[in-house]
């Protein structure tokens, strides 16, 4: 069974704050909307802590899914803390929402009310297209206790060509976005997806999709987000050809190679890094990307800035 706590401290995005005043108890709320932890698979606990007042306080929890009654739960605030409180998520939270009415009273009888609604994750398609997107009151987990954030991605100054590098190695290191809060950041999985109608990478089975499908691990600076190659495949550096399978001429590598001749083929492929179970709501960024290449020094005389032409002189 999971353990989920939730801490109410004045200092987080979601607070709770006790005074003694008759009017009413002091608590507020920024967001009624909490996304994150809750499954429909297993239960959820609630942890109130107060460090406004150290008298008693009642607190009551009724549950609502699709506006009808499902679940009360009483509990106290005694010495500024309650109890783990039960949130019976399971088998009832939905996309639309677990509905929680909450109430507070104290000693002296002044008590006050807020409602916030559970979500699941919410597993959005996001394409990055020069915006900045924000999430609020996703759920996020620190230590035992969990605090309430906005999640937030910066996709505005993000680098839409990849490029080869020395020896005709594919370079993404350039493609990156920021993320708020970055301490947090994590994904399942990531790749870079070529649409290989050109066949460039003959020795490498295309998916579903017809596209080329290469993994990638995530390298996170700052509040930067970008990725490398997490591969293991193998290259005949005579030709920078690439197999998914050991061959003769082949040597293994965890880098991606464009093969010698292809390089034109690839500016009219269509190419994207996908990321799935991105950040705490799990979503799937698609960024797309188009292939820049810069001509070499020298080479092929349709492929360099300088060649050299050959025969016998008379």
């Amino acid at each position: 069974m999971k353990y989920t706590k939730l801490l109410f401290l004045p200092a987080l995005t979601l607070t709770l704050s006790m005074t003694d005043s008759k009017a009413d108890i002091g608590i507020s709320i920024s967001t009624a909307d909490i996304y994150g932890t809750f499954t429909s698979n297993e239960n959820c606990y609630f942890k109130f802590l107060n460090t406004g007042t150290s008298q008693t306080v009642q607190g009551r929890i009724r549950g609502y899914k699709n506006n009808n009654y499902i679940f009360n739960r009483e509990f106290e605030i005694v010495n500024g803390v309650s109890g783990d409180i039960n949130i019976p998520t399971k088998d009832r939270i939905t996309n639309s929402g677990l509905r929680l009415e909450m109430t507070f009273k104290d000693g002296n009888g002044s008590s006050q009310r807020f409602d916030a609604t559970l979500y699941p994750p919410l597993m959005a398609n996001v394409v990055a297209n020069k915006q900045r997107v924000s999430y609020g009151g996703s759920v996020f987990g620190i230590s035992s206790n969990i605090v309430l954030e906005k999640e937030i991605y910066d996709f505005q100054d993000t680098n839409e060509y990849y490029s080869i590098g020395e020896a005709n190695k594919i370079d993404i290191s350039g493609v990156e976005f920021e993320y708020y809060p970055i301490n947090k950041y994590n994904c399942s999985n990531a790749y870079l997806e070529i649409l290989d109608k050109s066949n460039v990478y003959p020795l490498i089975n295309k998916n579903k999709n017809g596209y080329v499908s290469f993994p990638l691990k995530k390298v996170t600076s700052n509040n930067s987000v970008h990725f490398d190659f997490d591969l293991s495949m193998y290259v005949n550096y005579r030709t920078m050809e690439m197999s998914q399978f050991k061959k003769n001429g082949f040597v293994e590598t965890n880098a991606l190679f464009l093969p010698l001749g292809k390089e034109r083929l690839l500016e009219d492929e269509a190419s994207r890094i996908v990321i799935e179970g991105s950040g705490f709501n799990r979503n799937t960024i698609t960024i797309p990307l188009s292939f820049y290449l810069s001509a070499k020094l020298f080479g092929s005389c349709g492929e360099s800035d300088y060649c050299v032409h050959g025969g016998i002189r008379e």
